[in-house]
């Protein structure tokens, strides 16, 4: 079993999970995720976004391209 996924940087919890102290909404792309996935306020980021580790998920779909992940994303954790 794996026990630590690595990220694999691709921003889709970044614009998809809603982050309450951001007041970011669902399916809204957060304002610090930059062009590269990597956020731009890293050191000052939210707890919850601290807290957020890659699961089997992220594993799962870091071969796909971003609409697929996006759509797999979606469909597992709906509105969230």
């Amino acid at each position: 079993m794996l026990k630590d996924i690595d990220c694999h940087i691709c921003g889709i919890c970044c614009e998809f999970l809603s982050i309450s102290s951001l007041e970011k909404d669902t399916d809204v792309r957060c304002e610090f995720l930059m062009y590269d996935n990597k956020c731009s306020d890293y050191k000052n980021r939210p707890q919850v976004c601290r807290e957020y580790k890659a699961d089997l998920l992220c594993y799962f779909i870091s071969s796909l391209d971003h609409d697929e992940q996006v759509e797999i994303f979606k469909s597992v954790y709906g509105n969230i």
